[in-house]
């Protein structure tokens, strides 16, 4: 199966156009002649950014989409704005963070929210074609199918029936419909439990044996609570496993979109198409004694990928922070459109590199949020009135806690947090407590 999967990757490298004579418009991203005209978004569930080479990955797992990032423009300091899919997906394709919209989303809350504009009712009534298909239902749940003339769910939850949908809806069209379109397909993979192929399990017989199918959802999480009892060989031992299931999940993927791309290049999809490949979250091994996400805003669970694609973009990379919010925002400038005039997010290259970027969570971990101002990051737990402050530069891994109420740098952090809290308070409505303790 490997040897297919690398002949497949090779038939789905990204072709570009040599189009480097021709004049360059836009700038991040920019591209020699004229701008595309469709859209292709393919957002991706669970995905933690180290994994890439390009971010110090090993580069057995995502040749293909390292390929991508090198080949089109790449957001290299890009985080999500909460740690899990409806919070992740919300900022992404509303251009605002959810404090702003006026929805905190949460498992037990399906409401739509307010009417905004998004990105697909933007380009929908820039008479665009729009479709959302998604493995992963909480897209189609508080209005997050927002401005989608067509929405599917396919039976089969994996990223083959996705983009099979998906291109079925796209041939189907009226033949010679010139309209614009926007295909936006959303792969679950690799969310737990982590099952890929068993030849994507590479050295599994090398590690212990451990006496529960990780492959099984139930059996996965049912797993995760007895991990403080357990002796660091039995963690070690699980660990391993788990990591070997996700990279195996990952590379996976990873050829399965190589395979994807292949197709879509004979069919001549991807021929004047804006290409966007973005992240809701990431996931977390017990960097902080929790595993899978939902738990905390650390990087494990809020890094994220972004990266901008055409056959004609000008290969670059953006190293100044970035958020989703800045997605909608960023792709609409690319297509020579103005942005929604609600939406706070920026598109690349406009915002200033020292603004507050926010995360918010309402879920496993209780009501938490976070404030990011370049490597400084301070975090708040709104029932047990926790702060934690980190030095991401000085420590990446966000693992000691330098929080001091009487520091500069965690009072100056406090200003635009207190703005999320007072928000908050206003739309949770005394349903998650009051804060405690909010402020130095």
């Amino acid at each position: 199966m490997l040897p297919l999967a690398m002949l497949l990757l090779a038939c789905g490298e990204p072709k570009s156009k040599d189009t480097s004579d021709l004049p360059q418009v836009g700038e991040y991203p920019a591209f020699y002649g004229e701008r595309p005209k469709n859209l292709l978004v393919i957002s991706i569930d669970t995905f933690r950014r180290d994994l890439m080479a390009r971010h110090g990955g090993d580069p057995w797992n995502t040749p293909f989409l390292d390929a991508i990032a090198e080949a089109g423009m790449s957001l290299d300091r890009h985080t999500t704005c909460s740690n899990w899919t409806k919070g992740g997906v919300a900022c992404a394709v509303n251009g605002q963070y959810s404090y702003q919209w006026g929805l905190i989303p949460r498992l037990a809350e399906q409401s739509a929210g307010p009417t905004r504009t998004t990105l697909a009712s933007m380009l929908a009534a820039q008479d665009y074609d729009t479709y959302l298909v998604t493995s992963n239902g909480w897209l189609l749940d508080a209005g997050l199918d927002g401005g989608y003339e067509t929405t599917v769910q396919p039976d089969v939850n994996r990223a083959t029936s996705v983009a099979e949908t998906g291109v079925g809806l796209l041939e189907n069209r009226t033949p010679g419909n010139e309209t614009p379109w926007f295909m936006h397909l959303h792969f679950i993979e690799p969310h737990a439990a982590y099952n890929p192929p068993s030849e994507y399990l590479v050295g599994l017989e090398d590690l212990p044996p451990i006496s529960v199918n990780l492959a099984d959802r139930e059996q996965h999480y049912g797993l995760l609570p007895d991990w403080p009892i357990m002796s660091e060989e039995e963690q070690e031992t699980l660990r391993s496993h788990l990591w070997l299931r996700y990279r195996g999940d990952v590379r996976w993927l990873d050829d399965t979109m190589a395979e994807i791309w292949a197709d879509l290049e004979v069919r001549g999809l991807l021929d004047d198409t804006l290409v966007v490949f973005w992240t809701d979250h990431g996931e977390q091994f017990f960097e902080h004694e929790q595993q899978t996400h939902v738990w905390g805003l650390y990087r494990e669970e809020n890094d994220g990928v972004a990266i901008f694609w055409s056959k004609n973009i000008v290969a670059q990379a953006w190293n100044e922070p970035t958020n989703n919010i800045d997605l909608a925002p960023t792709i609409v400038s690319a297509l020579g459109l103005i942005p929604g005039a609600e939406w706070t997010g920026e598109p690349v290259g406009l915002a200033d590199p020292e603004r507050p970027i926010i995360a918010e969570s309402w879920s496993r971990g209780g009501p938490r949020m976070a404030v990011s101002v370049g490597q400084t990051k301070l975090i708040y737990d709104w029932n047990t009135g926790d702060k934690e402050l980190y030095d991401m530069e000085a420590d990446p891994g966000e693992l000691t806690n330098i929080y001091d109420s009487s520091d500069p740098r965690a009072i100056a952090m406090w200003e635009p947090l207190m703005t999320v809290v007072d928000r908050w308070s206003v739309l949770v409505g005394g349903s998650a407590g009051e804060p405690t303790t909010p402020g130095p």
